[in-house]
């Protein structure tokens, strides 16, 4: 299963509901989306994780998702200044919730909010645990971003506090080899440019969501503006030994993403191999995927230093939903 739908028809798709949701609570009005329109068993339980930062939109937001779940809720919290102990906290969840649900159970991760870091994560401690469950994924895209700016001002973040590789996903780097980056643009212009400064590639491919497979044209309009300031960024600042090259890839396909980045490492096995997705979360599991898949491939993660946790999205009425391969 890959397919968008109306998040009014969301419970459609699970007419036995769901015996465990795994979403987290955010400073976008998003986190609540799917919880609020998916079927639940009974005996459904939910397993919030939330960051241990104060902040009164998230724990706001937090506070209507733990009403939605009624007694059955569990509420994590994680350190975004510690991959290891954010690390350490999630896999005992998946150990305690998500692996103690039976093979006929289904279980619902709303990837919507979770930082790409944190999702990659939780893609590896899934991996490593012992799924018997039918694992479903969920993704509700924005209607709009920057609602409190106007088109030429859009902002998701500003500064980058530090680039570093994704906790479980270092790669297999020999020295005497070349650097080979992969980004996955998105609309953060300054973050990209941040990964592309601090590893100095040999050759670089700079992606650019695909028209025909965006969340919408209207993203895709966005996504390529911040895309041709992207390379001219690199036009301006490259070094003359550095390749440059293009492609598109889907907004909305992961395994389609799996299957070009294995495709571009595999033509690449002279190089060192780092990736970084700054996309939709769709297409960041789709890396996580080709990564764990091929252990040479390192995932980086570029850290903002502010959000615009006031305008940063409105809500669509779609998400994307599909089957986790266990």
């Amino acid at each position: 299963m890959n397919q968008k739908v109306a998040l009014r028809e969301l419970s459609d798709l699970f007419p036995k509901g769901v015996e465990l949701f795994i979403g987290m609570a955010s400073y976008e009005s998003r986190c609540f989306s799917i919880i609020e329109t998916l079927n639940l068993t009974p005996s459904a339980h939910c397993l919030f994780f939330k960051s241990s930062d104060v902040n009164a939109l998230v724990d706001r937001n937090l506070a209507r998702m733990v009403e939605m779940a009624g007694d059955r809720h569990t509420v994590i919290e994680l350190d975004m200044d510690s991959p290891i102990a954010a690390a350490d906290a999630i896999s005992k969840a998946i150990r305690d919730y998500l692996a103690a649900v039976l093979i006929e159970h289904h279980a619902f991760i709303d990837t919507t909010t979770f930082t790409h870091e944190l999702l990659l994560i939780l893609l590896r401690v899934v991996q490593q645990s012992n799924i018997s469950c039918k694992l479903f994924m969920g993704y509700t895209g924005a209607e709009e971003y920057s609602i409190n700016t106007d088109v030429e001002h859009v902002w998701l973040s500003r500064g980058v506090s530090q680039v570093r590789s994704v906790l479980g996903y270092p790669g297999s780097f020999v020295p005497s080899k070349r650097l080979y980056l992969i980004v996955l643009a998105g609309f953060e212009h300054e973050r990209a440019a941040a990964v592309i400064e601090q590893f100095e590639p040999a050759q670089l491919t700079l992606m650019c969501g695909d028209p025909n497979n965006s969340v919408s044209a209207s993203h895709y309009e966005t996504n390529k503006r911040f895309f041709d300031e992207l390379s001219k960024f690199v036009e301006r600042t490259k070094q003359t030994q550095l390749a440059v090259d293009t492609l598109y890839f889907s907004c909305v396909d992961p395994l389609s993403v799996r299957d070009l980045i294995l495709d571009l490492a595999s033509k690449h096995d002279n190089y060192n191999i780092v990736v970084c997705p700054m996309n939709t979360k769709i297409s960041t599991i789709g890396v996580g995927m080709a990564a764990l898949q091929n252990e040479r491939i390192q995932i980086a993660y570029a850290r903002a230093i502010e959000y615009n946790e006031k305008g940063y999205s409105k809500p669509s009425t779609m998400t994307t939903v599909f089957e986790y391969p266990n």
